[in-house]
């Protein structure tokens, strides 16, 4: 089965982590950011990057690593394993409640992605989350 090395963001303000879901493509459910790591790329620097890209927010800071994990993915008739690399992103300062992005940069996509941006409860997160995404929740400290 084929691997696809991944980093995943718990961004988090206070107690809320903040998900997505993307309006287009409401199958895709609700997630948290996370990108490929490119060939040369760190996961922490693929992680920076994806933020970036996905939500709009500059990261500046040393993002937090949780560890990895690795989990099936089915994603229409393809079926591969993740290998995930967690990291926790603590913002000194909430961006908004609510708000949209676009992402211009998703592989083999020729337009833009909507994402649409909340917040919700860490302590709730994990059961709203698609593909295992919450499965390191439980190691951020607040």
């Amino acid at each position: 089965m084929k691997i696809k090395l991944k980093s995943l963001a718990y961004i988090t303000f206070d107690k809320e982590l903040l998900v997505f879901r993307q309006p287009d493509f409401p199958e895709a459910g609700i997630q948290v950011p996370k990108g490929t790591i490119e060939d040369g790329d760190t996961p922490e620097e693929t992680i920076i990057r994806e933020i970036e890209e996905e939500t709009g927010i500059y990261y500046t800071h040393k993002p937090e690593y949780l560890g990895e994990a690795k989990t099936i993915v089915q994603s229409g008739i393809e079926s591969y394993i993740e290998h995930r690399h967690f990291f926790h992103c603590p913002l000194k300062t909430k961006p908004a409640e609510t708000w949209e992005h676009y992402e211009y940069h998703a592989k083999g996509k020729d337009t833009p992605i909507l994402f649409s941006f909340f917040w919700v409860k860490c302590t709730e997160a994990d059961g709203l989350l698609i593909a295992n995404q919450g499965e390191l929740l439980h190691s951020i400290k607040h």
